[in-house]
């Protein structure tokens, strides 16, 4: 009785298999690439937009969005509150968050201005902020320093006592709806230095990018997880360990 011949792959057979499989890993790696590539775009837009229509409010006010002390003499008193006009965006100069104060109407004063989209509601939890937006769910405009320029909540930066764009959720502002507790990190070093370097000087205490040190205020974000506080580093990890923070055209 004859045996069957068994047959098995051809070393070509076997190439064209391992080409393929390369082939898809390389496919599917580079579309996580054009992926968060797309996202840090759109953080950047976002942060753009803003950016501008601050600008844009302080030409046609005279005043800084959630700073303005005649908001309600303009869009009445209904989800609006004036601000006390010292030309910072402030939290409730180290008080509790009462939902009425400059950092819970910053992008609230430029969208009854018409000057940004969507809808904003900025709710209290825990005595801190925590924001719901269209634009970015983690975003919000904050100066977190007192009438002395002394730090608030536990934030420190070479930004602090500016006006800033604060994304991230954090201990003492910006907080999403439902992440009460300690703050908690938005972006990873690489992808915070990636963006630093494309728009700014790639520097995480320098120029108008930077991150927020919340050892003081018992959140997990700090110069061990972000970037060297001194020289400006950023840490090689692709972990989420930074909060990050932009300052505005004007001050």
């Amino acid at each position: 009785m004859l045996k069957s011949k068994k047959s098995g792959f051809s070393l070509v057979e076997l190439s064209i298999v391992i080409i393929i499989i390369g082939l898809l890993f390389v496919g599917v790696s580079g579309g996580s690439k054009l992926i968060k590539s797309a996202k840090l775009n759109k953080i950047m837009r976002d942060i753009s937009a803003v950016d501008t229509s601050f600008l844009a409010f302080l030409q046609a006010y005279d005043a800084y969005p959630g700073d303005f002390k005649d908001a309600t003499t303009f869009w009445g008193t209904t989800g609006v509150a004036d601000g006390d006009g010292d030309g910072k965006i402030e939290i409730n100069d180290g008080a509790a968050a009462t939902g009425n104060d400059e950092v819970s109407n910053g992008l609230l004063h430029m969208q009854k201005a018409e000057l940004i989209d969507g809808t904003f509601d900025i709710v209290i939890q825990n005595s801190s902020y925590a924001m719901k937006g269209e634009l970015n769910s983690k975003l919000v405009l904050a100066n977190e320093a007192n009438s002395a320029g002394t730090s608030l909540g536990g934030f420190n930066s070479s930004l602090s006592g500016q006006n800033l764009i604060v994304l991230g959720r954090t201990n003492s502002a910006a907080r999403s709806t439902g992440d009460a507790g300690a703050g908690s990190a938005f972006i990873s070093p690489r992808d915070l230095y990636s963006l630093d370097s494309k728009f700014d000087d790639g520097n995480a205490v320098g120029g108008k990018i930077s991150f927020r040190d919340e050892t003081a205020g018992g959140g997990n974000v700090t110069p061990a997880t972000c970037a060297d506080a001194t020289s400006g580093v950023y840490v090689g990890s692709e972990t989420d360990g930074c909060n990050m923070i932009y300052k505005m055209k004007i001050r």
